[in-house]
């Protein structure tokens, strides 16, 4: 029979089920085992210890019942103490069965979470002895509110916290009562008196607490949803395991230090797990995801998927995903085998990948190792006529030459640090359209990609061998000029100067001082001018005026761009 308890602590919000038990017990001064007896947990009767079934993990119906009676809790309060708290967001237990604890092996090698033992943070011990539940999970990595790394393994006895033994956990002591700051470790030496509390506490950086809090809002239903858009429940159980994985198989430990440089123990706890995957058995693709080991190595983890995690839109989870996903194809390629083809994929995120995955052409992952010596701003729309026939056109046999100088523009792109076509198009405001038929079609035409990026280097270097150009500003001032001035057009070729020469006039600028396509300029797209006949009448308009009769147009348009604040 379940009888109520005379007094009864109030649990802490977020505070675990152990946790809340080993306080209890603590104001009681009986054995934590004791407790758990009197408060009517199913036990497993194997030892001389008492050992809850899946205590702490989740409860049947009955068993929240008896606790309730005994505390006088609410239900929701008891499943508030549980990991299952967990289970619609960072964590899947649903194959869990209440009545056959063996069940827990496949979950527990599977999901991310402390399910014998806890991580755990000095400093808020030192304030109140309260085990908060998230602490048990796979990617607890540091203390948002002390901003320092959480403990994995006691110093006094070096078994991971709460474990109980080293090789295996232990039950709950009908013996000894615990002091809620302790270890709760056993040694052949006996019980550990190690206090967490006193457990020196290292620093970390801002980034760190901020990956982690975005971690913590993802398990708590705080972010309902990814890049601007719903996700399904357990959404971000599989999702970190997927990115966990990707980012293990394409980030070096140095990738890992340039993230977080003040602490040296992450990137050799990522070093660490590599060299344990490269000695363990068979079986890739499941050692990629499983849980990190310690604090430090989750921290690796987080920072590394921070920008993902935080995606507010498409374009930005793509943004995110491309210098991973880049390196994943050109390491699978490498090796001649992917190891991720077996880790389960969230659709919303594949979604994003599928764009920035280079395709099968080889030079959509040949991109060189160097940068351009300048930035997008500095890059027209199409490379001048003279490089692309000395340097690119014989790269790029039976492509038309404005298809070439303007694939010639967005390699220069992909140079200054563009991950893939789409966004080199974009970070040099190019027309998607076009930008998608040159990934599409001129990048197949290229038939030797190293002497293809060779030319494209060559071309960078003489752009920045001479002035460059800010021509994303020329191209913000001239964006609303539609047509050029009569007494300017009337210094340019023969009359009479009519509204269609004024326009045509207003496309030679923005060729000429934008390096852009005449056919995109903005005076033929707010003029209801027909596109063939905007070509024919801008090839009039250049036959009927000389080059020299130009200069005052240029010179027009120079004085304007100083003007408006462009050189």
């Amino acid at each position: 029979m379940i009888r109520r308890l005379p007094v009864v602590l109030p649990p802490r919000d977020g505070e675990s089920l152990p946790s809340w038990v080993d306080r209890q017990a603590a104001y009681y001064g009986v054995p934590r085992g004791l407790l758990v007896q009197a408060l009517g947990l199913p036990l497993r009767n194997i030892s001389n210890d008492v050992r809850p079934v899946l205590y702490g993990i989740t409860a049947s119906e009955q068993s929240v019942t008896d606790l309730c009676t005994a505390t006088g809790l609410l239900p929701e309060t008891v499943g508030g103490m549980l990991l299952s708290r967990f289970g619609r967001t960072v964590l899947d237990l649903t194959a869990l069965d209440l009545h056959d604890e063996r069940t827990v092996q496949p979950v527990l090698g599977r999901e991310w979470a402390n399910f014998h033992g806890s991580r755990a943070c000095p400093r808020c011990l030192a304030q109140e002895p309260v085990w908060p539940a998230w602490w048990r999970l796979g990617a607890a990595a540091v203390c948002p509110r002390h901003a320092v790394l959480l403990v994995d393994v006691c110093p006094g006895c070096d078994v991971p916290l709460r474990r109980g033994y080293l090789r295996r956990p232990r039950g709950l002591s009908r013996v000894d009562v615990l002091d809620p700051r302790e270890c709760g470790n056993y040694t052949p030496s006996g019980r550990c008196p190690a206090l967490v509390d006193k457990t020196p506490a290292v620093a970390v950086p801002e980034l760190v607490v901020l990956a982690q809090q975005t971690f913590l809002d993802l398990a708590s239903g705080t972010s309902q949803g990814w890049s601007g858009q719903s996700v399904p429940t357990r959404f971000w159980a599989t999702a970190m395991r997927w990115l966990t994985a990707l980012v293990r198989f394409t980030t070096t430990p140095e990738d890992v230090h340039a993230l977080v440089p003040t602490m040296s123990q992450v990137s050799q706890a990522f070093a660490d797990e590599q060299t344990a995957r490269a000695n363990a058995p068979a079986g890739m693709s499941a050692r990629l995801t499983t849980m990190p080991a310690t604090a430090a190595a989750a921290v690796a983890i987080l920072v590394s998927v921070h920008e993902v995690l935080c995606a507010a839109n498409p374009d930005a989870a793509r943004e995110a995903l491309a210098p991973l996903t880049y390196r994943w194809v050109r390491r699978r390629r490498q090796i001649r085998h992917d190891p991720l083809r077996g880790v389960p994929c969230p659709q919303a995120i594949a979604a994003a990948v599928r764009p920035v995955t280079p395709g099968a052409s080889r030079i959509a992952g040949a991109v060189p190792a160097t940068t351009a010596p300048f930035t997008y701003r500095n890059i027209p729309h199409l490379i001048s006529a003279e490089d692309y026939q000395e340097l690119l056109a014989a790269q790029l046999p039976g492509v038309a030459a404005r298809l070439g100088r303007q694939l010639g523009a967005v390699a220069i792109a992909r140079l200054c640090g563009a991950r893939s076509w789409m966004h080199a198009g974009s970070a040099i405001e190019a027309d998607p359209s076009i930008t998608a038929r040159l990934a599409d079609r001129a990048v197949r035409r290229v038939a030797d990609p190293n002497a293809f990026w060779a030319a494209i280097e060559q071309i960078a270097a003489r752009m920045a061998s001479r002035e460059l150009i800010d021509y994303a500003a020329r191209r913000s001032a001239l964006n609303e000029q539609f047509k050029v001035p009569h007494t300017v057009v009337a210094l340019v070729g023969p009359p009479p100067v009519t509204l269609p020469r004024r326009v045509h006039a207003a496309a030679w600028v923005w060729q000429h001082l934008t390096g852009g396509d005449a056919g995109q300029a903005p005076a033929y797209q707010s003029t209801p001018i027909q596109a063939e006949s905007a070509r024919e009448g801008y090839r009039k308009f250049l036959r009927w005026s000389a080059p020299s009769e130009m200069i005052p147009l240029r010179t027009w348009a120079t004085e304007l761009l100083a003007v408006r604040g462009a050189r």
